[in-house]
């Protein structure tokens, strides 16, 4: 049976509460990784063990489990070293608040702009030449590709 300490405040599922069964059972359980009293790496018990000393289903428990796993804080191999893993703890960063360059800038009251060092003019290789045909057509694009084409450039 679980002998471990950290599962021997387990929650009562038989009183009353808002939550269902499985509910309870992940924030008891996100309880004890964030307590620290389950660490990346443990293992858990074997649903079956698990599940009996709830009081639960299996279902029940693997509702809960799989809430966790969607969540990624748990990990479950198959096989024979298998089992139910405390994952690596993932760091959700919102990606939709950063700022792009000209921002940056702006809030270090920089003015962003940009500045042509040198341009030049030179003539394509046939092979993109050729390529640049079966682009789709703009008004005077496929023009200007052949004139382009046809044009010496004049070195300096």
């Amino acid at each position: 049976m679980m002998q471990d300490d950290a599962f021997a405040d387990m929650p009562d599922l038989s009183a009353p509460g808002d939550d269902p069964a499985h509910a309870r059972i992940e924030k008891w359980l996100v309880g004890l990784v964030a307590g620290g009293d389950l660490v990346e790496g443990d293992k858990l018990p074997p649903e079956g063990e698990l599940s009996a000393a709830l009081g639960v289903s299996r279902m029940t428990l693997r509702q809960a489990l799989g809430s966790l796993e969607s969540r990624g804080m748990v990990a479950r191999r198959r096989g024979r070293s298998g089992g139910t893993f405390v994952a690596t703890p993932r760091i959700d960063v919102d990606l939709t608040g950063l700022a792009g360059f000209t921002e940056q800038m702006r809030r270090a009251n920089v003015r962003a702009g940009a500045q042509v060092v040198s341009a030049t003019t030179c003539t394509a290789p046939r092979s993109r030449r050729r390529s640049a045909r079966h682009l789709p057509h703009r008004q005077g694009a496929r023009d200007r590709t052949r004139a382009a084409g046809r044009q010496r450039t004049a070195r300096a």
